[in-house]
């Protein structure tokens, strides 16, 4: 099987599958825009609007890094955020690490929350999100200290990358579109390459996959995948998303309210409700029981039904005075039979 190039805008038989088409054969920016989960939009957005403050230099660059003290001492929430979203300024690395999380970002929204979700995979992968960067930023003080000011983007990369990895840990996959690696290797090439060339970024990225394997540990209430190869367990252990670890009702009723969704598109079990109606036992067509080619009547079922038994008597009386004499047309009448004369077919009238 040849290596899956996961940095393709869909895959290949889907686009060959509607090349007919004028919207999928030519593409615009709205229609790849539009197929782009919403919280992966969202944290597209972010990447591109706090990085370009940062470069144009409209926002002072202390204000957008986390440092404990001044987060929740002085209560600048913002900087959880904004220290995780924050690319290279160099062109070309910004372009790969906008590129890795959202290739990253857009497969875990659609599969692995997909699966698990039981209210809407968008909701709990954006309880994802914040358990991440809660848990990545409360390490990182634990760390490196309270008071020191750190950019957090790799730890973030990483954490979503092994989320990833866990998910397609068999998957041959081109890193870059260029090398050909198996999907379980991913985070430990990223990790080399943050120890190479991330001038510091190697210990972020290092919490950044721990706090991954953190949440793996919750969402399948096991001790992780490593735990269970040290351990020879099965090699589903750990690994298979569990779901244990979802969106509370308190953060999707927030969800809800804020974004103004509508909570009959949850993903529960009520997509296929069976009827529970006496009438769904009873099966046949329901009608006036007019004859076809007939004209249907504006009454109800009892006028239509006197008015087909009169014509059906009418005709069997017709067709009996023409056959016997009065008195047997009366007998016939009443068992609905044919009693003609038993004169043979194609004999001679006497």
């Amino acid at each position: 099987m040849p290596p899956r190039n996961v940095h393709t805008l869909g895959s290949g038989d889907s686009r060959r599958s509607s090349a007919n088409t004028s919207t999928t054969s030519n593409p615009t920016f709205r229609t790849i825009w539009d197929s782009i989960p919403p919280v992966t939009r969202a944290i597209l957005l972010l990447l591109c609007s706090v990085t370009s403050a940062y470069v144009l230099q409209l926002v002072h660059f202390g204000y957008l890094i986390f440092q404990w003290n001044e987060t929740f001492k002085h209560f600048q929430l913002w900087r959880m955020v904004t220290s995780c979203m924050i690319l290279p300024p160099q062109a070309m690395p910004a372009l790969l690490e906008i590129y890795n999380i959202f290739t990253r970002s857009a497969q875990l929204e659609n599969e692995h929350f997909f699966i698990t979700s039981i209210a809407n995979p968008s909701i709990d992968y954006t309880f994802y999100i914040c358990f991440c960067i809660l848990s990545i930023v409360n390490v990182s003080a634990i760390v490196f200290g309270v008071s020191a000011s750190m950019l957090l983007t790799s730890a973030f990369t990483s954490c979503l990358t092994f989320t990833w990895a866990v998910d397609n840990a068999n998957t041959k996959i081109l890193f870059y579109g260029i090398v050909p690696v198996y999907g379980k290797y991913y985070p430990l090439i990223t990790l080399a390459t943050s120890f190479i060339f991330g001038e510091g970024n190697f210990f972020i990225s290092l919490i950044g996959i721990f706090v991954g394997y953190i949440f793996l540990c919750l969402d399948t209430r096991t001790f992780g995948p490593i735990w269970g190869f040290i351990t020879k367990k099965h090699s589903s252990y750990g690994r298979a998303p569990g779901g244990s670890l979802c969106a509370p009702h308190w953060f999707i009723y927030l969800y809800e309210i804020i974004f103004r969704i509508d909570k009959r598109h949850r993903f529960a079990a009520t997509m296929m409700v069976p009827s529970t109606t006496n009438d769904s036992t009873e099966v046949g067509f329901k009608g006036n029981g007019s004859r076809l080619g007939g004209s249907s009547t504006g009454g109800n079922k009892l006028g239509s039904s006197s008015q087909t038994n009169s014509k059906e008597t009418k005709l069997r009386t017709e067709g009996s005075n023409n056959t016997t004499s009065s008195g047997s047309s009366a007998t016939n009448n009443g068992t609905g039979n044919f009693r003609g004369s038993g004169q043979r077919l194609g004999a001679k009238e006497e």
